[in-house]
């Protein structure tokens, strides 16, 4: 029984780092200057709102990609905003750690470097 349980685990650390590097290509491709010149104020409603979802260092994405990738995998809007957030702000902000976060470089025993095992 442990062993299926661990490999549930290495399963689930797996699907969790795919996701986070699927989060990561959906909003390189969904940058906010590509549909319209970054915003100089706020235009809410019309989907013409940069996002920063990482915070300093991270590009911005356009609004409406977070509630189209939150929609396609099954969250909240806010829910995939965080996600989004924490993916990109782990490629961005922290490289180091973004290189080692996939399940097949880390060592037995290390927990995953997916936002939601973080922050359990």
């Amino acid at each position: 029984m442990c062993s299926l349980l661990r490999a549930e685990r290495r399963a689930a650390d797996t699907a969790g780092a795919r996701l986070c590097r699927l989060a990561v290509s959906w909003a390189v491709m969904h940058p906010a200057d590509r549909i319209h010149q970054p915003a100089t104020y706020i235009d809410r409603g019309r989907n013409r709102t940069d996002l920063n979802v990482a915070g300093a260092g991270a590009p911005s994405i356009a609004e409406y990609a977070v509630a189209e990738f939150a929609t396609a995998v099954g969250m909240s809007e806010g829910a995939g905003r965080d996600h989004l957030g924490h993916c990109v702000g782990l490629r961005y902000r922290l490289p180091g750690l973004w290189a080692g976060s996939s399940p097949a470089t880390r060592r037995p025993g290390r927990p995953a470097s997916s936002p939601e095992r973080r922050s359990a």
